[in-house]
């Protein structure tokens, strides 16, 4: 007699050895062995052989019962390696935030940002240190350790720290808690581990964990770039759920080559809906000797951290001029039946950190508003431009420079520009969310201040 259950050959399709068990053991069973010495002959061996084979069918019929192969994690995980250290290269396209506006045609261009970030993980020590690149340029170097975080811009803020320099913190405008009331009496509280994507995680043998605890589950295959993958789905737990609120149902799901069992791609779904993804470029253990866990070199950004603006009064055209120091640039009197209500004067002060060995900056700013003003601050249905001959001053919320002869426009609405010497940020509608069109229009018109 032998084997003929199908699902049974399938999940014992690559152990030879215990197939054969498992064969004659169905023979041994399946025979004529009614005399009581001939059953006692076999049954040590046959005990023994069917603990082993009835453990291995039972756990494949298991392990199908969740739709998960055993081998595909083991592999996966040995793809990686074993060493100390997880090391990844990720790759994510992150959504356009800006729009370039060609302003003599009107013709837009989205924005593609390309996030490449570089991870090494040292779970046991604590210890993280993230570099990222966004479309080349460097944006982010920071090191996690049990005493705090450390970037290129110095020491991060976290709720630790801030318990620690409570009078520091509230100088520097930061808090943990809601009400914003750090107190004035140091205290000493633990830093927050650091952690990165469950699903870069799992590789540090999480996965074996997540199986067992059926937290993790193999759920297909398909296709990622031409590439045969099969998918693995990870439950994740969602730490900020609201009381009284429907449960966030938040999963990962990872395509793991088919043929290498490396991870090639990562996919967050949020109660059902698919996210953005990101590729895995790199993965891979390795000694703590080869890992690179260095201090963040101190960088002096031209962007600086914070910024304020209050408005110190209002000028005359003339008068704009000389605290500029150039001629502004504005769109007449009257644009389509806005009139120039005002001509503020503004400071901004922009500030780097105390780390970073700049001192804080004021730069004067000239606001034209066109439309009505309440209170100083212009109404629904106003445009109103900010201008200075430093960047920083005007440009606090654009992400894109923008090239000679385009607007870089937010999801605000507001735009940004470069006129001869100017520095320009064009607001419409600032208590009504910016009509895009508007201030595209209006860029479109805005020439230098004629003199006298």
């Amino acid at each position: 007699m032998t084997i003929r259950d199908p699902e049974i050959l399938f999940d014992l399709r690559r152990e030879p050895e215990l197939l054969a068990i498992a064969d004659a053991i169905a023979d041994v069973l399946g025979g004529a062995v009614s005399p009581r010495v001939q059953r006692r002959r076999w049954l040590p061996v046959v005990t023994a052989a069917a603990v082993t084979a009835a453990a291995v069918i039972a756990g494949a019929l298991l392990l199908r019962a969740g739709n998960v192969e055993p081998s595909l994690v083991d592999r996966a995980l040995a793809a990686v390696g074993d060493q100390p250290v997880l090391h990844a290269v990720i790759r994510q396209r992150q959504e356009s935030r800006t729009t370039l506006v060609e302003l003599a045609t009107g013709k837009r261009v989205g924005v593609t940002r390309i996030a490449r970030t570089e991870i090494w993980f040292d779970h046991a020590r604590g210890l993280k240190h993230v570099i990222m690149k966004v479309t080349g340029e460097p944006t982010q170097d920071e090191l996690s350790t049990p005493e705090g975080i450390t970037s290129e811009s110095g020491p991060v803020w976290t709720c630790a720290r801030i318990a620690a320099h409570p009078i520091e913190a509230t100088k520097a405008r930061v808090s943990c808690n809601f009400n914003g009331d750090n107190g004035t009496t140091p205290r000493q509280i633990p830093e927050d581990p650091p952690s990165i994507d469950p699903a870069l995680a799992g590789f540090l043998d999480g996965y074996r964990a997540a199986l067992a605890s059926g937290a993790a589950r193999q759920v297909g295959e398909g296709t990622v770039d031409g590439q045969h993958v099969y998918w693995l789905e990870l439950r994740i737990p969602y730490p900020y759920q609201p009381k009284n609120e429907p449960p966030v149902d938040l999963r990962e799901r990872v395509a793991v080559a088919s043929d290498t069992y490396r991870p090639l791609l990562v996919r967050r779904i949020t109660n059902g809906e698919a996210g953005d993804d990101y590729e895995v470029l790199e993965i891979g253990t390795m000694a703590r000797s080869r890992a690179d866990f260095s201090t963040p070199v101190l960088v002096k950004s031209e962007q600086p951290t914070s910024t304020s603006v209050r408005v110190t009064g209002e000028v005359d055209l003339a008068e704009a001029s000389q605290e500029l120091g150039t001629q502004p640039v504005w769109a007449g009197a009257e644009f389509n039946g806005l009139k120039l209500a005002a001509v503020q004067r503004q400071e901004v002060t922009a500030g780097w950190g105390r780390h970073s060995g700049v001192p804080p900056r004021v730069t004067p700013v000239i606001a034209l508003i066109y439309g009505d003003v309440v209170r100083r601050h212009p109404t629904a249905g106003s445009i109103e431009i900010t201008e200075s001959r430093e960047p920083f001053s005007v440009w606090a919320f654009s992400t894109t420079t923008p090239p000679s002869g385009y607007m870089s426009l937010n999801g605000f609405g507001w735009g940004s520009l470069r006129v001869g010497d100017m520095y320009v940020q064009v607001r419409a509608a600032p208590l009504g969310g910016g009509v895009s069109d508007q201030a595209v229009d209006f860029a479109r018109n805005l020439v230098p201040l004629p003199t006298g």
